[in-house]
């Protein structure tokens, strides 16, 4: 999924975009089609074409991808909610995260343990020189 950082001009703003904002204290993460597809739900948004195949399929593809976003996110034990952003857009607002331990911090210390336990087999085999 690409990340697109905040201040980009349109034409290359698109992917997840993620702002922290600090009053609020929640990051918040919107969903940015091709900008080819903005383009053309925009003129028809402005030629008042509210079905057109351009809206829905940009409509589709938003709702689509914060839905996964949120469920990735979720699954991963941080409170997310949807909000509102007015226009019909929305944007996901993360609030908290993980307290405990995570699947990463297992996968961190099994590395850790294995590397101890190849540093010691290739040292023990060493001639005393070598060392």
């Amino acid at each position: 999924m690409p990340i697109a950082p905040g201040g980009f001009v349109d034409f290359v703003d698109v992917g997840a975009r993620v702002e922290v904002d600090l009053l609020d204290e929640d990051v918040q993460i919107t969903w940015r089609v091709h900008h080819a597809l903005r383009e053309v739900g925009s003129q028809d948004y402005a030629r008042l074409k509210r079905g057109s195949a351009a809206m829905r399929f940009s409509s589709e593809v938003d709702e689509a991808m914060l839905d996964a976003m949120q469920r990735v996110l979720t699954a991963a034990g941080y409170v997310v909610t949807r909000r509102s952003q007015g226009y019909g857009t929305f944007h996901l607002s993360v609030t908290e995260r993980p307290t405990g331990p995570s699947w990463r911090d297992w996968h961190d210390q099994q590395f850790r343990r294995r590397s101890a336990i190849q540093h010691r087999l290739l040292t023990m085999h060493q001639k005393p020189g070598d060392r």
